[in-house]
């Protein structure tokens, strides 16, 4: 009797799979491999294959032979059965690309359509009514007519349709909630690639440690001077705060401020000026998704 189906492996396992890679990744051109279904004529079969990704074809006289793809590799060559697997060869680019600003998060930018003024973006959240929503600061937005408000919400080179769907400015809070016009696109990554989060109350072992402001323009590293704070905002008084050594300009207001593992601490509402020291100021990050009964993505 032969074996069965069910124990016979069509493709190499990972550590089979490792040796082939190796050895195909030292040929001209070749810049990755995978298994998948074979092309012929442009049009993929049901063939199973070992996919060889090159920058360029080359005709086989170009070549030697040690430098050409085989048609096929062989895996348990020292098996009474030994297995082959054919070879497909295509083009494609020498790397992986990270999607660089295709997502809308944490130390993007929005500018309100209607006077040009502009700010950072925070956390992004999931929220019970509004779905996936990013925060900026709500004092860019002073008049009482915010709702529906037109916004562009900037992510490096690409550009999103945003509007503002909630506003709260408190003795505790400065936000408000942005929506884009693709939702899927806004996810808790700080430039495509960093996961913000999760929150962090900090306490009296936080004074003087290292932390750091995602602006728009870059990371900029900060020292936690003070917490419990209690200062004039926008509003009237404002509680809880977080001071920093001076570090963001106008237009990062709503940043986040987070320590080297991405906890998420506060959010930039503005600066302040003691015994003519300047001092970034932050809200608690945690109040407004408490708030909103909202979840970090």
């Amino acid at each position: 009797m032969g074996e069965s189906r069910k124990k016979i492996r069509r493709v190499p396992n990972s550590v089979e799979l490792l040796h082939i890679y190796k050895e195909l990744l030292q040929k001209p051109n070749v810049h990755g491999c995978y298994i998948g279904r074979k092309s012929k004529a442009g049009k993929l079969t049901s063939e199973l294959a070992l996919i060889c990704g090159v920058s360029q074809k080359n005709r086989k006289s170009e070549l030697s032979q040690a430098e050409r793809i085989p048609s096929s590799i062989q895996w348990l060559k020292n098996s009474s059965k030994p297995r082959t697997l054919p070879t497909d060869v295509v083009e494609s680019s020498d790397r992986i690309l990270i999607n660089q600003s295709s997502i809308v998060g944490p130390g993007d930018r929005v500018v309100r359509v209607r006077t040009g003024k502009g700010a950072a973006l925070g956390m992004a959240m999931l929220h019970p009514e509004y779905g996936r929503v990013v925060t900026t600061a709500g004092h860019l937005f002073p008049k009482q007519r915010y709702r529906n408000e037109e916004v562009i919400v900037k992510s490096g080179d690409s550009e999103f349709q945003g509007v503002v769907v909630k506003k709260v400015i408190s003795s505790d809070s400065d936000y408000a909630l942005i929506q884009v016009s693709d939702p899927e696109v806004i996810d808790n990554l700080y430039k495509d690639v960093e996961l913000v989060g999760p929150f962090h109350t900090p306490n009296e072992m936080d004074i003087h440690k290292k932390v750091y402001v995602l602006t728009p323009v870059g990371r900029v590293q900060v020292i936690c001077k003070g917490i419990n704070g209690y200062f004039n905002g926008p509003e009237g008084i404002m509680q809880d705060l977080i001071l920093t050594t001076w570090g963001t300009y106008p237009g990062d207001s709503g940043s986040c401020l987070v320590d080297k593992d991405y906890a998420l601490w506060g959010l930039l509402v503005g600066s302040k000026t003691i015994q003519g020291q300047n001092y970034s100021v932050f809200a608690p990050a945690y109040i407004p998704a408490t708030r909103e009964k909202a979840q970090l993505l």
